[in-house]
């Protein structure tokens, strides 16, 4: 359902969780999206880090920050807390590695436990410029998953799926903001569902997510790092 634009209407606040293994291209997605930008040299996140980007998603101004994780096992538990205020998951593997695509059913079974009702996922499959090179060299061929692996995966969890690479651009804008555009629709749904049952503007609002401010998601990143870090220590 497309709903009109308000002209009054204050951007919306939504979040995005990057969620998958580690070295499957979360941060070079993140990245891609919201800055437009590509670096091959990237290390492992450590922790949680975030972006935010403003962009006007069918008529509509939208403020998201995509939050990426560490895929890393030891980290897992950091992750976990930030499943509860997620509006939107983008669940990534990569093509080119299967352990990761089997990995995706422990994802699953990890928003479906941690993360709230209502949220809006994808899969998406990077790297697909590096399937095909290794096509074209006939190497690693054991490795990689193609699009008719990867899509039943999706469609048995009643989820979009999208083939990308943050290295080319590929499908990147798309699975982002058709996830985003789903999130608020879902949204406005809601709000018209709310003001229908109680009939006036006076009707108690549903409780939304609360989306921290800057200053205090740095200092929430700071924490995640410093865990982070005492964790590399132990282990």
């Amino acid at each position: 359902m497309l709903f009109p634009p308000d002209p009054h209407e204050k951007a919306r606040k939504i979040k995005i969780l990057m969620l998958g293994d580690s070295m499957v291209g979360k941060t070079s997605l993140m990245s891609r999206w919201t800055e437009d930008t590509f670096n091959p040299n990237l290390t492992s996140t450590l922790g949680v880090d975030f972006k935010m980007k403003t962009q006007m998603i069918e008529g509509h101004k939208v403020q998201v920050q995509v939050w990426d994780t560490a895929g890393q096992e030891r980290f897992r538990k950091i992750t976990k807390a930030y499943y509860r205020n997620a509006h939107g998951i983008v669940l990534v593997y990569d093509c080119t590695a299967r352990e990761s695509f089997e990995n995706i059913t422990y994802w699953m079974e990890n928003i479906q436990a941690h993360s709230c009702d209502g949220v809006q996922v994808c899969v998406v499959a990077n790297k697909i410029d590096l399937r095909e090179k290794y096509h074209s060299m006939g190497e690693d061929l054991h490795k990689l998953v193609e699009r008719e692996e990867g899509e039943p995966v999706a469609t048995e969890n009643d989820v979009d799926f999208y083939e990308t690479s943050a290295k080319e651009k590929t499908g990147v804008e798309r699975a982002f903001t058709e996830l985003i555009a789903k999130v608020v629709r879902a949204q406005l749904e809601a709000e018209t569902e709310e003001q229908g049952a109680d009939g006036n503007s006076s009707a108690k609002k549903k409780k939304r997510f609360k989306i921290k401010s800057p200053k205090m998601m740095k200092s929430l990143v700071k924490g995640s790092k410093k865990m982070a870090k005492q964790q590399c220590v132990v282990a």
